[in-house]
Parts: C-alpha cells; structure tokens; sequence
C-alpha cells in the first residue's frame, strides 16, 4: 500500500489564521497616539474602529472585497456624522452664549430693581473701618438673583472670606457664572464670569453708591457690567477691575485673552467678542476689535460722548486664523490610516498560509 506523505497545497480561499506580528502592534499603538494628538480623548472612539476595519480587510478570504465594503460602510457613516456634528457643536455653544446672556440681563433686572429700592445702584464693594473692600456688591444683590437664603446666611460683621463666609463660596451662584466660561471647564467654580468696572468716572464709583440721574452720557452708552473671564476674582471678593484693567483686557492683541466668546472649528478659530450690560438693562454682544476710545467712552459716565457719535461698525466677522498644528497632525493622521492600504493586494505566499494553517 503507498503512502502518501505529499502535503496538500494550501487553497488560497481559506480564512489565513489570526497571526499578530510585532509591526501590527507598533502600528495600532502609534495610530492610537496620532489620534489622541489630534482629536483629544474623542480619538479613541475613532482610532478603535479604524483598527478594527483593518483587521477585518486583513483577516477576510478576499481582501479587496472586504475593503470596498468597508470603505462604503465608512463613507456612509461619514457623511452622517459630518452632517450632524457640526449641527450639534453648533446648537451647544449658541445655547451657552444665550445662557450667559441672559445671566448678564437678569443681573441688569437685579441692579435697577436694587436702584428702585435704595435711590442708587449699590456700591462696588463696602469698606472696614479702615476703608479696605470688605463686601463685594455682588453679595448685596443676592436677594435680587433668587438667593435670599444664602443672603441671610452671610455675616457683614468679618470679611467674605471669614470663617462663616466662606462656607457660602461654594457653588458659585448661577447667575454669576458664564456656562462658557473656560475656567469652569478646567474645574474651577468659584470665579465671577461677571465684573463691574471700577472708578470716580464710571458707574461704580467704589465705596459710595451711584444715581441714574448720574450717568449724563444716557444710560444707553454706558456699560453697568460686562463679561470677563481673564481674571480670578472668586465671586464674593470686593474686586473688580478699574478702568485703566478694563481697558487694557478689552484691547489685548491676544484674542484669547480679550474675547470670553469665540466661535471656532477643527481648522480656523474666528473672531469673537462679550457680552455687555448697559445701564438701560440691554445686553448687546460687543465684538472684538472696538478701538480704546470706544471702550473707554462705553465705561465713563461724564466724557459727553453720546451713542450715536461712536463708531460700533467693526467688521469683526471676515477674520479667522488657521489652526495650523490640527493641519499637520490630522494629516500626519490621515496617513497612517492609510498605511495599510498597499498590503490589501498583497496576497499570501502559499508557503506563508500553509504556515498559518499549521500553527493554527
């Protein structure tokens, strides 16, 4: 009887068995890398089924096919994702700047509610004996927000950070905080996202209190309180800022710096601008760019500069700045996702899947 010891030769239908080299993980590990440097935390989620749609390509009977499948799944899905994102990420920060908004108007309903009861508005800050800020005007309008209860609960007789007081610093009260203010993202919920704007010629004046009939440049152009978040003033400190502060934030050459509000995507970050309160209640959306004169004429109460003589008409919108480092690296992303794109046609030496099958 003869034996046949000839191995059959390996029919290249068969599934290959799952072998992992060490260039597969080296692969999988830098493309998790690129992900998380361009996208953030977000690119795990994208990373993984990118893996995974390779793996599958590699590990199928017919490679080419298993890739155009795939890529017609991906493209579906893109397309999808690239409608609804966008959509979503805008309808989010439209709904923080409308809060933030409205937050800055109900503080402005709070301030001539306080003026209707007292005559004036209330004081930057009440000073000690020795005249240091003691008390910021921000808890004097508390029974104006709808903190009655914390109002009650805070001693006037030992600073606002005293033993009592401080036990009321935190959580910040709503209406002092900004939903798109960066530093409550960071995990920070003490600061004010709102500040008066300190001096003899603007609305609060310090220690002593201001009338409407004051304000002779007409309530409509002449800021009562305004967006900020440049500085950590946590929001039962008697601070602010003065004039000279105030102006030199509203004018930084750094954008960051100088506008809480900036609308932005993957690519470009564009222009963005605050929110302001004018001593009339309105709050207007004041973009980044007013000249130092303007602002200065906005803050004062006396410089006989009326509404209609300042020049509002900056064009704010046409200026964008690429965000030239997502370039690069979505690119350097791009690249490795295709990688792997030349080993699809590639098919496995008879050797190599008998090879597979054995181990198997």
């Amino acid at each position: 009887m003869t034996t046949n010891n000839t191995v059959p030769a390996a029919d290249e239908t068969l599934l290959p068995g799952l072998r992992f080299r060490l260039i597969h993980v080296f692969y999988a590990m830098t493309l998790l890398g690129a992900a998380l440097a361009t996208f953030g935390a977000a690119g795990l989620p994208l990373a993984v089924p990118i893996l995974g749609f390779w793996a599958s390509v590699f590990f199928s009977r017919s490679r080419p096919r298993a890739l155009a499948r795939g890529c017609l799944v991906v493209l579906i899905c893109f397309c999808l994702i690239s409608l609804l994102l966008p959509a979503v990420q805008t309808a989010r920060e439209s709904a923080r700047r409308a809060q933030c908004a409205n937050n800055l108007k109900q503080l402005a309903y709070a301030l001539h509610n306080y003026h209707s009861d007292h005559g004036v508005f209330p004081p930057a800050f009440v000073p000690d004996r020795d005249g240091r800020p003691t008390h910021s005007w921000r808890v004097l309008l508390l029974p104006y927000v709808e903190e009655k209860s914390r109002y009650d609960k805070y001693n006037f007789n030992e600073p606002w950070d005293g033993p009592n007081n401080s036990r009321l610093l935190n959580p910040v009260p709503w209406v002092y905080a900004c939903p798109s203010d960066r530093r409550a993202v960071r995990g920070t919920s003490l600061w004010t996202s709102y500040v008066a704007v300190v001096g003899p010629r603007t609305a609060w004046p310090g220690a002593s209190a201001r009338k409407m009939s004051e304000i002779t440049d007409g309530t409509a152009s002449t800021i009562l309180v305004m967006e900020d978040q440049s500085t950590n003033i946590p929001w039962m400190d008697p601070r602010d800022l003065t004039l000279d502060e105030a102006l030199g934030i509203l004018t930084s050459p750094d954008r960051q710096f100088a506008s809480p509000h900036r609308r932005e995507d993957f690519f470009y970050e564009y222009s963005g601008g605050r929110y302001v309160a004018t001593a009339d209640g309105r709050v207007s959306y004041q973009f980044y760019g007013l000249p130092r004169d303007v602002w200065s004429a906005l803050l004062t109460i006396d410089d006989g500069v009326a509404t209609s003589e300042l020049d509002w008409t900056v064009g704010a919108d046409d200026w964008k700045r690429p965000k030239v480092g997502n370039f690069y690296r979505l690119a350097v992303f791009v690249l490795l996702t295709l990688l792997p794109l030349p080993w699809v046609w590639r098919k496995p030496k008879p050797a190599e899947m008998q090879a597979q099958d054995i181990d198997a």
